[in-house]
């Protein structure tokens, strides 16, 4: 079965239903953390940071694609062979997490 992927123009490796995969695991991940864990956080709180995350870390991603496309790098780095380099794994982390941390500090101010 072929993959619907995202425009070549952004990256020829993400398929739509690997963000979709992501998406949903990010929910349902949302939903074992607000089970579990006690931060004061609503169910609703949890899933926006769970679709925030996923949507946002996807977006680092192919920014970062992007970033390397342009300037003819297929690796970010030597660290972790045929990955990438490390940053290329923590490009979606970086990305995403000010904008995590700015809607906990949001929950927490407005709520």
């Amino acid at each position: 079965m072929e993959k619907d992927h995202f425009s070549n123009q952004f990256h020829q490796k993400k398929s739509i239903e690997g963000f979709l995969g992501g998406l949903i695991f990010s929910i349902i991940l949302s939903l074992i953390f607000f089970k579990y864990l006690n931060l004061d956080l609503k169910l609703m709180e949890w899933i926006t940071l769970g679709i925030l995350t996923s949507c946002l870390g996807t977006l680092g991603d192919l920014v970062q694609s992007q970033f390397k496309r342009e300037a003819g790098v297929k690796d970010s780095g030597k660290w972790l062979p045929g990955h990438g380099g490390l940053y290329d794994r923590m490009d979606s982390i970086i990305f995403a997490s000010p904008f995590v941390y700015l809607s906990l500090i949001i929950f927490k101010n407005v709520s």
